[in-house]
C-alpha cells in the first residue's frame, strides 16, 4: 500500500539518512572547488568602433564608396552597411595577417604556419553589429595580457591598413581622373571653337527661343549620360566585375541613350513639351547645326565640371590623415576571467543539494520496497550486517 508522507515523515527520513547528503554535499563541493581552480578560463578585451557615415563624407554617391575599399577582392566595396564593410576588413588576411607577424602569434599559439593561426585568431575574434551600428570587436584567450595585446594590435593594424588602402586607391583614381580631366577640357576648347566660328560664319550668337529648350533639355541628359559612363569607366577599373552598382549605372546609361535617340528621332510634345512636337533630325539644316554646336558645348562644360570635382574629392581622400572610423572604447586588460570561481561554486553546492535530497528519498523508496518482501528483508538484513555497511555509517 502507498503511504503518505508528512513533514514529520521527511525530517525523519532526513534525520536517518542525513549522511547521503553530506556525501553528495561534501563530494559536489569538492568537485566544484576542483574545476573553479583548474578548468582554464578565458578573457576578453576589445574596442567599439563607430563606422563612417557615408552621408558625412566629404563628396557623395560613387565617392562614399572610396572610404569603403573591399580588402578581400581588392576593389570598391559598393553597397551594404558600413559597419559591415569594417567587419569584413577587421576579420581579413591584411589585417590579421599583420597582427600574427606583429606579435609572433605563430610561435605564440604554437601554429605550424602563418594559415592556421589565422584560422586560430578567427575563432577567438568577435565581431558584433548592434542595432545603432556600432561595431564591438572582442579577443578571447586564456591570457588576460595576450588578449589585450592582440586586440590593441587588431585597432592599429585595422586603422594602418584602411589609411594605406584609402591613400593608395586616391592616388589611382586621381591618376584617372586628372587623364579624363585633361581630355573633357580638349573636347571643350575644341567645342567652343567651333561654336564660336560657327557664330562668326553665319552672324548668329543666340539660339532661338523655340529652340533654346530642347537644347537644354538635351544637354542635360547627355551630360548626364557621360557622367554616367565616367563612372562606369572608373568603376569597372578599381570595382570589382560584377558589383551590383556597376549593373544599375549601366542600366540607368541605356535608359539615357534611348531617350536621346528618341529625342533626335521622333520629337513630340511628351518629350518636349507644348509647342514643339518636331524631331531634332527634322530641324533646318542651319539650325540642328547650330543647335548641335551648342549643346555639345553645353554637356562639355557640365561633365567638366563633374570630373573636376570628382577629381578634388580624390585628391581631398588621398592626402587626408584623419582616421576613417571612430574609436568609442579602447581595449583594456582584463581582471576577471569567465567562468566565474564563485558562480562554479556555487552550483556544485546547488547541484550537490538537489541531488543528494533525491538520493536520501530514493534510498528511502528503494529500502521500503524492500521490507515489503522476505527476500528484500533478508537480503537488507545481509547487507545490514555486512562491513560495507558498517564502514558508510563510521
Amino acid at each position: 500500500m502507498e503511504k503518505d508522507y508528512g513533514l514529520k515523515d521527511a525530517i525523519r527520513i532526513f534525520y536517518k539518512r542525513g549522511y547521503i547528503l553530506g556525501f553528495t554535499f561534501v563530494g559536489f563541493v569538492f568537485i566544484g572547488i576542483t574545476l573553479a581552480f583548474v578548468m582554464p578560463r578565458s578573457y576578453t578585451s576589445g574596442f567599439k568602433l563607430l563606422p563612417p557615415v557615408a552621408t558625412n563624407m566629404p563628396g557623395q554617391e560613387l565617392w562614399a564608396a572610396l572610404v569603403q575599399v573591399s580588402m578581400q577582392s581588392g576593389g570598391f566595396y559598393l553597397g551594404g552597411e558600413p559597419s559591415a564593410f569594417i567587419k569584413d576588413f577587421v576579420l581579413s588576411r591584411r589585417v590579421l595577417y599583420a597582427v600574427i607577424d606583429s606579435l609572433d602569434l605563430v610561435k605564440v599559439l604554437g601554429k605550424r604556419t602563418r594559415e592556421d593561426c589565422y584560422e586560430s585568431l578567427l575563432d577567438r575574434i568577435k565581431v558584433k553589429i548592434n542595432e545603432s551600428g556600432m561595431l564591438e570587436v572582442n579577443v578571447v584567450t586564456n591570457d588576460p595580457k595576450l588578449s589585450y595585446s592582440i586586440a590593441q594590435s587588431l585597432l592599429s593594424e585595422t586603422f594602418r591598413a584602411l589609411q594605406e588602402s584609402l591613400e593608395n586607391l586616391g592616388r589611382g583614381v586621381s591618376k584617372f581622373l586628372k587623364g579624363k580631366l585633361d581630355e573633357v577640357k580638349h573636347a571643350l576648347d575644341q567645342a567652343e571653337e567651333q561654336l564660336k566660328a560657327f557664330q562668326k560664319e553665319h552672324k548668329t550668337v543666340k539660339l532661338p527661343v523655340e529652340l533654346e529648350k530642347v537644347v537644354q533639355k538635351v544637354s542635360d541628359l547627355k551630360s548626364e549620360y557621360l557622367s554616367i559612363k565616367v563612372e562606369l569607366e572608373m568603376l569597372k577599373r578599381y570595382a570589382t566585375p560584377h558589383t551590383a552598382s556597376i549593373k544599375e549605372l549601366e542600366a540607368k546609361a541605356q535608359a539615357l541613350a534611348n531617350k536621346l535617340n528618341e529625342m533626335e528621332e521622333t520629337g513630340g510634345e511628351n518629350l518636349f513639351g507644348p509647342g514643339f512636337a518636331a524631331p531634332l533630325s527634322e530641324l533646318p539644316e542651319i539650325s540642328l547645326q547650330y543647335a548641335r554646336l551648342e549643346t555639345e558645348v553645353r554637356v562639355y562644360r557640365s561633365l567638366y565640371e563633374f570630373v573636376r570635382s570628382a577629381y578634388e574629392r580624390a585628391k581631398f581622400y588621398e592626402s587626408q590623415q584623419r582616421p576613417l572610423v571612430e574609436v568609442l572604447d579602447y581595449p583594456v586588460v582584463p581582471t576577471r576571467g569567465k567562468p566565474r570561481k564563485v558562480l562554479i561554486i556555487g552550483l556544485s553546492m546547488l547541484i550537490g543539494f538537489f541531488v543528494g535530497t533525491a538520493l536520501v528519498f530514493i534510498s528511502n523508496y528503494v529500502e521500503a520496497v524492500f521490507f515489503e518482501h522476505p527476500e528484500g528483508r533478508q537480503l537488507f538484513n545481509e547487507f545490514h550486517k555486512s562491513l560495507i555497511y558498517k564502514m558508510l555509517i563510521r
